[in-house]
């Protein structure tokens, strides 16, 4: 009961990043870029926001195999399904990057019509960083289902204090550009801290 308690402590307090990072940005575009800004992100981030419930979903549908296969010490079956999870999770993450790139001026004209014209040379830029979401998505949910959670959340703080200082730094040198490599920055950390993690715990289990 008591590592459930835990558990849920630690899921909690990582669903509350991914909460603020969603606010947070917002504030931060409209102090240093104004109105017009905090427009054009949320048009391209919202798209993705809404793309991105695909990893939730498969989480949700991988996760309790890949715990069961935890507590029973098959490592085979773990492993196979661990990989054909990242496989439909990469292979989604990069049909919609290449669809972000070759139909982006359609997409947006559809979507959003020609006053968000600034939208169109940004969303290849949103696709990667969907793609690498994706990425972080399916390590994250190896993670705990090694219950791993605490290391996992932890990881997600580091990478939030550096969306913070990138967001602000690259915002100044490329406006709402350096809003998307900021994010795209604070992913890559967390797909690294993430492979450690996982291969920290595969050592530690031999």
């Amino acid at each position: 009961c008591v590592l459930k308690m835990n558990h849920d402590k630690y899921y909690a307090f990582d669903a509350w990043i991914v909460g603020a990072t969603r606010h947070l940005d917002v504030i931060l575009i409209y102090y240093i870029l104004g109105t017009s800004a905090v427009g054009i992100y949320q048009a391209g981030m919202n798209l993705c926001r809404g793309i991105e419930r695909f990893g939730p979903v498969m989480a949700n549908v991988f996760l309790p195999l890949l715990s069961r296969y935890v507590g029973e010490h098959d490592a085979h079956n773990f492993n196979k399904t661990a990989r054909l999870m990242s496989t439909l999770l990469y292979m989604g993450g990069l049909f919609i990057l290449l669809i972000f790139c070759f139909l982006n001026e359609y997409i947006v004209n559809w979507l959003y019509g020609e006053s968000f014209e600034k939208l169109v040379s940004l969303l290849p830029f949103f696709g990667f960083f969907l793609l690498l979401r994706f990425v972080a998505i399916s390590k994250g949910v190896v993670l705990t289902s090694r219950g791993l959670q605490k290391n996992k959340t932890l990881n997600g703080v580091l990478a939030f204090i550096t969306l913070i200082f990138s967001i602000y730094l690259f915002t100044y040198f490329y406006g709402i550009k350096g809003v998307i490599l900021a994010h795209i920055a604070a992913v890559l950390l967390l797909i690294f801290l993430f492979s450690r993690t996982n291969k920290q715990s595969k050592k530690e289990a031999l």
